[in-house]
């Protein structure tokens, strides 16, 4: 639309200015634009902020759970929008069945049906169109198709069969069909392509009014990934990044490794206004994780994952870690500050070192959880001034309060990860090839013996050292430790 932007800040506003068009050019006829400014974030954020990013798992969307919706002889039918034979009294059959499968699971209220965006199978009786509304391959949101597609939807949640909707591929796809409405053709004969973007616009809009119309809580879960385009989007509960860049067997990286700051900031979902939650494997792409001698592969893969979402405050689509729901602070009602905040309660000067905070404030129950992550290939030791008051403690002063490890993820029984076992080679794999012995620096056992004869504080994995404003604590490399902090008489030095 726009080849040029701008944007001039001035002393009472910010000037906006976009030029749509962008040559000479001889104008004989009236030009109309449709264009729109999706201000964010898009929305206030809702009450159940982050259980609702725990409460789904790909483990309760019929597509790939042990009970389908649509039909009964294991072809999923996936990109099918309604039952096989358009038959909901069988789907309701196969929705009591999923509920005893699923009741007793954590978080699962019910049946998430599986669709898609962009790939589409048409209900029985609406498939004569398919030819009109799927030109090109790819279903477009004529409002004929958005009515079809919304009372479809309206089936299985008039008759609660379902709990939630997961849309898969919610990439923006381009039409090259000058003759279906979104392209057109340039006066040199070029098709320019077009979008509808505000066509799924509405088309989310009605999905969310048709939770709202039949009492139920909305849950529209979006796959996204790399595709944040908030005026489609805006409409969704959560949506799910990530499936990209899975480390895999025998690559020397992880999800610190492999993702920025900059970009893991990026969803943080204050930004917009709608939870955000991330899709994580490990192991060989396409295939299962091995087990045989992966142990610590495993275990420092979803360290680097958990240290990478938590410091954004992003949720995962995964088993939650061990010890994190005890502190009561990662709750729905805790007050997330990034370490990019001008409101920042913990600052650091260490490279490296990324520390962000959990406060809840109830009188003499408020307390904070610190996550501090360490993104480099080295052992640090974290170097932090805190702030109390920031934190909403009623006790302001940094002597007043108490201070204690909570992290209680901690490496298999009987392993050390100081002397990681080499993992048996996969067939076909190089049998020379140790993945995991660079994932972490070996702590050298000389310069703690050292440090323990001159009578030095000897930092281990989960003890920390106080400072008269803060403390210092050693973090593992690509790795993170979690410190909560509340009013009342301080600890010593140690744990």
């Amino acid at each position: 639309m726009s080849r040029t932007f701008r944007r001039n800040r001035l002393a009472s506003k910010v000037l906006l200015r976009l030029t749509l068009v962008h040559e000479k050019t001889a104008v004989d006829e009236p030009l109309e634009y449709v264009f729109g400014l999706q201000l964010t974030p898009v929305k206030r954020m809702p009450a159940n902020r982050r259980s609702i990013a725990n409460d789904v798992s790909f483990e309760f969307v019929d597509g790939f759970s042990k009970q389908d919706l649509k039909n009964d002889n294991g072809n999923h039918m996936n990109f099918a929008i309604a039952p096989a034979n358009d038959d909901y009294e069988a789907a309701a059959e196969r929705s009591a069945v999923h509920r005893k499968l699923y009741d007793q699971s954590p978080g699962y209220r019910g049946p998430i049906l599986y669709i898609d965006r962009s790939y589409v199978r048409l209900p029985a009786n609406a498939s004569e169109y398919a030819a009109i509304w799927q030109r090109g391959g790819l279903l477009r949101y004529e409002k004929d198709a958005r009515d079809c597609y919304a009372w479809t939807m309206n089936q299985w949640l008039s008759r609660k069969l379902i709990a939630g909707i997961y849309i898969d591929d919610c990439f923006i796809v381009p039409s090259g069909d000058p003759d279906g409405g979104l392209a057109y053709r340039l006066p040199d004969g070029r098709v320019q392509p077009g979008f509808d973007f505000f066509a799924y616009r509405e088309m989310l809009k009605r999905l969310r009014w048709l939770f709202h119309d039949n009492n139920m809580e909305s849950l529209i879960w979006m796959h996204m990934t790399n595709t944040f385009y908030m005026p489609c989007l805006s409409f969704a509960d959560i949506l799910l990044d990530g499936e990209s860049a899975f480390p895999n067997w025998g690559e020397n990286r992880d999800f610190l490794r492999t993702w920025s700051m900059d970009r893991l900031r990026y969803n943080n979902p204050d930004k917009w206004g709608v939870v955000t939650n991330w899709m994580f494997k490990i192991g060989l792409a396409g295939g299962p994780m091995p087990n045989a001698g992966l142990k610590h592969f495993e275990y420092q893969q979803i360290r680097a994952l958990y240290g990478g979402l938590m410091v954004h405050d992003v949720g995962v689509e995964y088993t939650p870690v061990p010890g994190l729901q005890k502190t009561g602070v990662f709750d729905d009602t805790a007050r997330f500050v990034g370490y990019w905040s001008t409101a920042a309660a913990i600052a650091t000067h260490t490279p490296d070192i990324y520390p962000s905070t959990y406060s809840l404030a109830s009188g003499t129950s408020s307390r904070a959880v610190a996550v501090i992550v360490n993104r480099s290939p080295r052992p640090q030791i974290a170097e932090l001034v805190v702030d109390p008051e920031r934190l909403g403690l009623q006790a302001v002063a940094w002597k007043d309060v108490r201070v204690r490890d909570i992290d209680t993820f901690d490496p298999p029984m009987g392993e050390d990860l100081r002397t990681l076992v080499k993992p048996k080679p996969l067939a076909g794999e190089n049998s020379d090839a140790d993945p995991t012995g660079n994932l972490l620096d070996k702590f050298e056992s000389d310069i703690d013996r050292e440090k323990a004869a001159e009578g030095k504080f000897l930092f281990t994995d989960h003890n920390f050292e106080r400072t008269h404003d803060g403390m210092r604590l050693q973090i593992r490399p690509w790795d993170y430790r979690l410190i909560e902090i509340l009013p009342g008489e301080k600890t010593t030095r140690n744990r």
